[in-house]
């Protein structure tokens, strides 16, 4: 719902701008009646679960996670291994993975801050690519776990 509702304005001016949605659930066919509601289901495309998920990713230019909250955030990950810049919202989860990097997240009440992220990443005006190997890398991961060993330690 906080995608559509937020995006309305940009897809609205912005006719080249599609959303896909992956994955199934109990709210998918109220996301769908939603699109039609505001006006952009031209723009909106439910493609249900696929096992084919890195050619979907390949094929975007852009990856969104707006998840209240995120546990391991496997499809950021994906997104990430695939190259795309991500915009993601600010939970527990994805602060672990990218080590609260502000440049990417958003709030989940700050439905035009998402907005404006969207639209600068559309208009090429912000980079929102985090390397894998950044985040990932074995220096950061030994960082990760020497922090964890002397906090246990005290």
């Amino acid at each position: 719902r906080f995608i559509l509702e937020s995006l309305k304005e940009t897809l609205l001016s912005n006719p080249n701008i599609k959303l896909i949605f992956l994955g199934k659930g109990e709210l998918l066919e109220q996301m769908k009646e939603l699109s039609k509601t505001l006006g952009i289901s031209a723009q909106v495309h439910f493609l249900g679960y696929r096992n084919s998920i890195v050619r979907i990713l390949q094929s975007c230019d852009l990856a969104v996670s707006a998840s209240i909250r995120e546990g391991l955030g496997i499809g950021v990950i994906e997104a990430q291994l695939c190259g795309l810049p991500i915009i993601i919202s600010d939970n527990r989860g994805h602060r672990e993975i990218f080590k609260n990097n502000k440049q990417v997240a958003f709030s989940l009440r700050d439905p035009k801050g998402f907005a404006e992220k969207v639209e600068k990443a559309y208009r090429k005006e912000c980079d929102y690519h985090i390397p894998f190997d950044e985040v990932f890398s074995l220096r950061s991961s030994l960082t990760d776990m020497r922090k964890i060993y002397l906090d246990i330690s005290k």
